[in-house]
């Protein structure tokens, strides 16, 4: 009869094979634990690093040139940042007299392309009249007021009449002057317009965020 021979684990033994499944089971773990947590260290690390959404506005074209009562438009791009895709207003600042602005459309909305606007000023008849002859008769007034005061060293008498003269001719100097700035506004301008060139600045506001951009506007 064949006897079988059993071998009896003590409890040092069991606790040492336990110990050994367990260092096992961890070395084999090791290798992918290097490797997350480096990468889970790193990942907020490049989150926080990101810019802020942001946008940037540019106009085509940066010049315009238009005649006095007629209207010049530019196009207006956003080109968005980062994943900006908020609403962006518009508005402009710089305007001569008589002169307006509006946008098409109010406000846009980038979402990963840029976005158009058309800026559309409006100028009037008046806008370019406004500098011409506005006193054309200055130089000749101050030289009349100038000479009627070199003659204070005469009489009392003769000194009185010429101012009189004076005073009569520089209020028909003054009268001359309104008329001929009357008939520049009034649309035939004269040979006496001279051009108005202006630097309009285009604002564009989302939230907190605001960038501009300008164009040189000439008025004939």
């Amino acid at each position: 009869m064949e006897v079988r021979r059993c071998r009896v684990f003590h409890g040092s033994s069991r606790r040492d094979l336990r110990s050994r499944s367990t260092r096992a089971r961890r070395s084999a773990q090791l290798p992918w634990l290097r490797v997350t947590l480096p990468v889970m260290w790193f990942l907020p690390l490049t989150l926080s690093n990101l810019p802020p959404p942001d946008f940037s506005v540019a106009s085509s074209p940066a010049s315009m040139t238009v005649t006095a009562g007629q209207s010049g438009t530019s196009a207006i791009s956003i080109a968005p940042q980062n994943g900006f895709n908020s609403a962006v207003s518009f508005s402009c600042s710089g305007l001569p007299s008589g002169a307006s602005c509006s946008f098409s459309p109010a406000t846009v909305s980038p979402s990963g392309a840029s976005a158009p606007t058309t800026l559309t000023i409006a100028t009037s008849t008046t806008t370019a009249a406004l500098r011409s002859n506005r006193h054309p008769l200055f130089p000749t007034a101050l030289a009349a007021v100038l000479f009627c005061l070199g003659l204070r060293k005469m009489r009392r008498l003769q000194t009185l009449s010429i101012l009189a003269v004076c005073t009569i001719g520089l209020g028909l100097l003054n009268g001359c002057g309104g008329g001929s700035s009357g008939s520049g506004s009034g649309g035939s301008g004269g040979g006496n317009t001279q051009p108005v060139t202006s630097t309009i600045t285009v604002t564009a506001t989302s939230g907190t965020l605001q960038h501009t951009a300008t164009i040189s506007l000439t008025v004939n």
